[in-house]
């Protein structure tokens, strides 16, 4: 073997012995990446029969609820309302504002203080959260 080819063997053996250093530091600092979560996302018809949601009024607001929480769709309009309801394959109340209102008396929704698309919109109060959260069931009034 040569001179020159001898020298670049040795200039690769040093070489390749500082990129393998490297690469076991690097592997042993790296943090794990956290596993993809493989929990499967819930309907929304499945979301609506695990709350138990008899009335219009209580649909609507399970419905706005899985907007928000499921889908991030905040304030959301009767439109989205509509497509939920369609998406969960339920009957759109024939008066959607009216449920959305009676929501609103009971305190588990309130105007969106912007419009969206032109539109009217609502968001859940923390009580409407709370009321979904505990499948709908308990007090329709905070107290007093």
């Amino acid at each position: 073997m040569s001179k020159d080819a001898e020298e670049n063997r040795i200039r690769l053996e040093k070489r390749l012995e500082n990129l393998e250093k490297r690469v076991s530091r690097l592997e042993t600092t790296r943090a794990p990446q956290p596993r993809k979560s493989t929990t499967k996302l819930t309907s929304i018809r499945e979301f609506l029969r695990s709350k138990s949601a008899g009335s219009d009024i209580d649909k609507t607001l399970a419905v706005g609820y899985f907007l928000e929480t499921e889908k991030e769709i905040s304030p959301f309009t009767t439109e989205d309302l509509r497509s939920g309801f369609l998406q969960a394959r339920e009957s759109v109340p024939q008066n959607l504002n009216d449920t959305v209102n009676k929501n609103i008396k009971k305190g588990y929704m309130m105007e969106a203080g912007e419009e969206k698309g032109g539109r009217k919109a609502w968001t859940l109060t923390n009580l409407g959260e709370r009321f979904v959260n505990g499948n709908l069931q308990g007090r329709s009034q905070p107290n007093p």
